[in-house]
């Protein structure tokens, strides 16, 4: 039996059950349920093991990028919980703890509701205690089953126990994933001391469960992780016994002062004016189609329709076509417009994901397009493509400028390459380009750019890359690394960031993500990921900060 107070949970970021082992949810279904409920799942990442599906899953779907999609519920959301059993006391405990949570994060909970709730709690001392992760909860709790299991919360458990398991459990029905799976996180595991523990009440795991739920850590070779947090709530304790070393852990029953800055990153205290659009929030992922059109909502009513900048920041197209894509933002009013992924011809679009920032709350920025179009048809196609861009109110000093890619047309039968940047920049204007290099086929490009003063305070933009961390004839799936800000931020910075640049082996599928899992006042920890068997050489992304 293992001793008191190392109980540890299974946390269920895999698609298993814990109480049904042969009842699973899809990894895609999950991806697109996550999607749906909150679209910036889209761009933020979960750091989570690789359990069960190595790098190159099955071709054609984003298995392996369920592996690492978040599963955050929309910020501002009120969480509908409900019970299937449990007495009064042990009811009352949850609404008295789990609120907690809420003291940091831009989430409230709202207990026993009369409609389908989004977390269904059960109190089963037979099962342990665990929860799904964030958004997969309600892929069960709307089918009756229960979504988090607290089979430890009785009478017989001092009060720091009871709220130690209902904040970790919780902070799983929120996102979070374990602490002791970071790869900082250098324990020297007793493994058969372990096994021996957790194979006993109240886990009774086998030994592949053992393994998965304690063993299997990030790969730092594959991403970057914050720095392990030892008083975390999401770090359950475990004995000496435990370690070869003797160490084990400390009893964490509040949340730690990192636990509480990156739920309030997770879940933002106020609107955020970078907004996403992802085609699997209309449709799944495996019905193509040319058309992927939805009416958005701004984060508020402007007296004027806004001005938008758009940018792509996922893509999954099939690579026996031509790669056709465009993002667009279209009838644009006071308080809404139409965000449009499509493609053309005979293009395969599977998936596509794109962000936009409204830019009325930046005095003295400017934004505008520039299409390949414009200076030459795309029947006649060639390598680079420049245009002078001439402001519309000229700046008193050279701003700084950012250019995202929104729409590609290339040739199948050549690999996939293109880049977007500025040159020449002065006080009146600036040269974009939008090139392609090699044997590419560059039929057409269309990007949107974004100026601003220089001096402008609170701000800051650049760029970061996969040569920032590889050379390009190094192709990996997934890419990671960190980039200072450069200035020293007050708060936590809202972050806007889309595609500038791309190069594709031609034959399999174009598939690329761009994320982040982790955003502080110092920097961020970018993603570029790809997937299944498609070969990225290079991807770049530009982003604007604020705070």
């Amino acid at each position: 039996m293992a001793p008191d107070y190392c109980r540890v949970c299974f946390s269920n970021v895999a698609g298993g059950t814990p109480q049904d082992t042969n009842a699973k949810i899809d990894p895609r279904d999950g991806v697109a349920n996550a999607i749906k409920i909150n679209p910036r799942n889209g761009s933020l990442m979960n750091l989570i093991p690789d359990m069960s599906i190595g790098l190159g899953g099955p071709a054609g779907g984003p298995s392996q990028l369920a592996m690492y999609m978040s599963k955050f519920w929309n910020a501002g959301r009120i969480l509908k919980v409900n019970f299937v059993a449990g007495s009064d006391w042990q009811k009352a405990k949850v609404k008295e703890h789990a609120v907690d949570w809420s003291q940091f994060a831009n989430i409230k909970f709202n207990f026993n509701v009369n409609e389908t709730p989004d977390i269904l709690v059960d109190f089963n001392p037979t099962l342990g205690s665990w929860s799904y992760l964030g958004t997969d909860s309600s892929y069960y709790s709307n089918s009756g089953k229960p979504s988090l299991n607290l089979g430890w919360v009785n009478d017989t458990r001092s009060e720091a126990d009871i709220r130690q398991v209902i904040l970790h459990e919780f902070g799983h029905a929120l996102g979070a994933v374990h602490e002791h799976e970071s790869p900082f996180a250098t324990i020297s595991w007793n493994e058969e001391e372990v096994y021996k523990d957790l194979g006993g009440p109240p886990n009774n795991w086998d030994r592949e469960k053992v393994k998965a739920n304690m063993f299997t850590l990030y790969n730092t070779s594959e991403v970057q992780a914050t720095s392990f947090d030892g008083s975390s709530i999401m770090l359950y304790y475990y004995p000496a016994s435990w370690t070869t070393d003797g160490k084990g852990t400390s009893f964490n029953t509040q949340l730690s002062d990192k636990d509480k800055t990156y739920i309030a990153f997770c879940y933002p205290p106020d609107t955020y004016d970078a907004g996403q659009f992802n085609t699997q929030q209309i449709r799944p992922w495996n019905q193509p189609q040319q058309t992927n059109e939805t009416e958005v909502y701004l984060s508020k009513k402007y007296n004027q329709p806004p001005a938008l900048a758009v940018g792509l920041n996922t893509l999954d197209i099939d690579a026996s076509r031509n790669i056709r894509i465009t993002a667009i933002a279209k009838n644009i009013l006071q308080d809404k417009f139409t965000a449009g992924l499509n493609c053309w011809a005979d293009t395969i679009l599977y998936s596509a994901g794109m962000t936009w920032l409204e830019l009325p709350r930046f005095l003295g920025f400017q934004t505008g397009a520039f299409s390949t179009q414009e200076v030459r048809p795309w029947n006649q196609p060639q390598l680079q493509n420049s245009k002078r861009i001439n402001f519309a109110t000229a700046f008193s000093s050279p701003p700084r400028v950012i250019c995202f890619l929104t729409c590609l047309d290339m040739s199948k039968d050549s690999n996939w390459r293109a880049s977007v940047y500025s040159t020449d920049i002065d006080k009146s204007g600036f040269t974009i380009h939008i090139d392609s290099w090699a044997d590419t086929t560059f039929y057409s490009g269309s990007a949107t750019w974004l100026a601003y003063p220089a001096d402008t305070p609170n701000v800051t933009s650049g760029r970061f890359s996969t040569s920032d961390i590889r050379p390009w004839n190094q192709p990996w799936s997934d890419n990671s690394g960190t980039k200072s800000w450069g200035i020293q931020f007050s708060k936590v910075p809202k972050v806007f960031m889309a595609l500038d640049q791309l190069d594709y082996q031609k034959g399999k599928n174009l598939r690329f993500r761009l994320s982040t899992s982790n955003v502080t006042q110092d920097g961020i920890t970018w993603h570029l990921q790809t997937w299944a068997d498609s070969v990225m050489y290079t991807t770049g992304a530009s982003y604007f900060a604020w705070a």
